[in-house]
């Protein structure tokens, strides 16, 4: 049957999945989700704050922006745009302020602002109506027409029936809009419905909690690897180690009490920023040699000193003999970076510049 010949009112809209998953507010669980084990009343009671409504906003601004960067992470862009770093920091500053308990609401509210332009200004200058558009047709081939689906919803789980209508909730909300021919329509109704639909959608996620449960192990033990190298004291850097501790007890606790996917998202999400600062703390406060700058860096060296034994010449294959002295002179250079460097930065240049002497003299092969 063709959706778009239904009734509005004749099929469950995503926005009714959206008021059923809201019913019971931030801690609604579907039936679906992976099974748990009960979560212990104290641990409730721990994470109650995470029931204020503007932190449930948060969280859904934060799947709103997960979702929005599954399309764009496909398309070639400047990585150096402030617009996607403005938004990876603003991002990042959510999840730490959602999960802290002592952030107030007018800090709540601050950074709600602020990450609503931030995402908005990255739609506006990165997608068109045709990316949207797109992303709708592919959206419903794969969750409707295909061949495993075959216009069955039945088949869908949860999750993907939600995102379904989200879909077709967005292609109606385009045709009241006057359709797609109107420039802007398709993409107010991807930010305006899709966007909005599809994060609920996620509440209605399985998960399975032993992937979380390895993900803190695995860092735990860089974590204490690192701290075993560093130069000065580990009570240096306690701030930063109970800030981490507290991300990933969060964590455990979050998935232990079967919270939603968009939950544990954000609870992950916390975890990686506490995980990245402690790390990039503890490296300032490591010999150089233990850094993954200088290893990286000499393991490139290495790597294209193999290089040399190229052919040399002026026939088709072969490489000049002025490319081999060029890429040799880089090469000392970066060794002399690598004996007498104190500083990461400088070890992250040596590299960036060898890579490129790298290139430089691989396109100089005689075609």
């Amino acid at each position: 049957m063709n959706p778009y010949s239904r009734s509005f009112l004749a099929r469950t809209s995503a926005a009714a999945l959206a008021v059923t998953i809201g019913i019971s507010g931030f801690g609604f669980q579907p039936s679906v989700q992976a099974a748990e084990p009960a979560a212990a009343s104290s641990t409730s009671a721990s994470l109650a704050y995470l029931s204020d409504p503007l932190r449930a906003e948060l969280v859904y601004l934060n799947a709103r922006t997960e979702n929005m960067f599954l399309l764009t992470d496909t398309f070639t862009f400047d990585p150096d745009s402030y617009r996607y770093h403005d938004l990876i920091a603003i991002q990042n500053k959510t999840y730490t302020l959602v999960t802290d308990p002592a952030a107030s609401q007018s800090e709540l509210s601050a950074v709600q602002q602020q990450h609503e332009k931030a995402l908005n200004d990255y739609i506006d200058y990165y997608l068109r109506d045709y990316d949207a558009l797109r992303h709708f047709a592919t959206l419903g081939y794969l969750l409707y027409y295909h061949s495993r689906i075959n216009q069955d919803e039945s088949k869908l789980t949860p999750a993907e029936r939600g995102e379904l209508h989200a879909v077709w909730d967005a292609q109606a909300r385009i045709e009241q809009l006057g359709g797609s021919s109107i420039q802007g329509n398709a993409l107010r109704a991807y930010k305006e419905v899709y966007l909005p639909l599809s994060a609920k959608a996620d509440d209605l996620e399985t998960y399975d909690a032993s992937t979380y449960s390895s993900l803190i192990a695995k860092y735990r033990a860089d974590i204490q690897a690192r701290l075993a190298a560093v130069s000065g004291s580990p009570a240096n850097h306690s701030a930063s180690l109970q800030a981490f501790e507290q991300s990933t007890s969060l964590l455990e606790q979050i998935v232990a009490a079967r919270a939603s996917y968009n939950q544990v998202k954000v609870a992950k999400g916390n975890l990686e920023v506490r995980y990245s600062n402690l790390v990039n703390e503890l490296k300032l406060d490591s010999p150089i040699q233990n850094s993954e700058e200088y290893q990286d860096l000499k393991r490139a060296i290495a790597n294209i000193w193999t290089m040399m034994d190229l052919p040399k010449g002026i026939r088709t294959g072969e490489y000049p003999p002025s490319a081999f002295g060029d890429l040799r002179r880089a090469l000392r250079k970066a060794e002399r970076v690598l004996e007498t460097s104190t500083k990461l930065p400088e070890l992250r240049q040596a590299h960036n510049e060898l890579a490129d002497a790298q290139m430089d003299f691989l396109v100089r092969r005689k075609l």
